[in-house]
């Protein structure tokens, strides 16, 4: 089964947050979730770019406080 852009979003933030991933909601942004400082979204973002073997452009990066912004991120590698 392929996961949606979201559930690889959420798997992603919980192996950084380390939280479970049913624990995130496809809205929880920077503001909401405790564990996302700014080291753990450069870690995040770090693990996006091993995971889709690309960089993520400081522009880009600014923009990703979301879950659906990473999802959004994520779905646009695919069509890549």
């Amino acid at each position: 089964m392929t996961r949606t852009p979201v559930d690889q979003a959420k798997a992603i933030a919980a192996e950084v947050f380390e939280v479970s991933a049913a624990e995130i909601k496809d809205d929880d942004t920077i503001e909401t979730l405790s564990n996302w400082d700014s080291l753990n979204h450069m870690r995040m973002l770090m693990l996006l770019e091993d995971r889709f073997k690309t960089t993520i452009d400081t522009e880009v990066a600014m923009e990703m406080f979301s879950i659906l912004a990473i999802a959004n991120w994520i779905e646009t590698q695919k069509s890549s």
